[in-house]
């Protein structure tokens, strides 16, 4: 029952009802994706350019490369699944102005923001408390405004979270 409704048009047209037809609803709702992706990019700049002063280079090495693959990783996994968008399959449209075709599932946005939140509470943790917030607020964001199902950015959260825990432990476990 309960995991059947996040498969139902009618819950994700109430999820948009409150923005449809409503400019300055929408505006927010727009506004709030941009802000959100934009602080999660720039806390992660700023976390490289203080290990770079401060001439941490193994944890640059990690803070870069684990987040990379991953990206690299999950963007295969978009390509070789290429799962249709919701805007695709109920023919609505997406209130973030989004319009490509396929790669929905899992929410690259949401996979990045997790890794950047791992690396940054692997760092020092009220970074890591603010990354995860804005990955969480990016999430909710992505399905109201009709860019990806719940499922997309469930999977997107909980696989860059697992990928930056497991990698930064196994290496910490094999550098010890």
């Amino acid at each position: 029952m309960f995991g059947g409704m996040f498969l139902k048009k009618e819950f994700y047209e109430a999820l948009s009802a409150p923005f449809n037809g409503h400019p300055r609803r929408l505006s927010a709702l727009r506004w709030i994706n941009r802000i959100t992706t934009g602080l999660i990019y720039v806390l992660y700049i700023c976390i490289i350019v203080v290990l770079i002063v401060n001439h941490n280079w193994w944890d640059l090495l990690l803070s870069t490369v684990i987040p990379a693959t991953g990206l690299v990783g999950v963007s295969i996994w978009r390509r070789v699944a290429n799962i249709p968008r919701r805007y695709e399959v109920w023919d609505t449209p997406c209130l973030l102005g989004k319009t490509s075709p396929g790669e929905s599932f899992p929410s690259r946005h949401v996979f990045s923001a997790a890794v950047i939140a791992v690396t940054a509470f692997r760092l020092w943790w009220p970074l890591g408390t603010v990354a995860a917030l804005a990955t969480v607020v990016l999430a909710v964001v992505r399905v109201v405004g009709g860019a990806h199902y719940v499922r997309d950015v469930a999977v997107g959260g909980i696989a860059g979270s697992l990928w930056g825990i497991v990698w930064f432990l196994l290496i910490g476990l094999l550098t010890a």
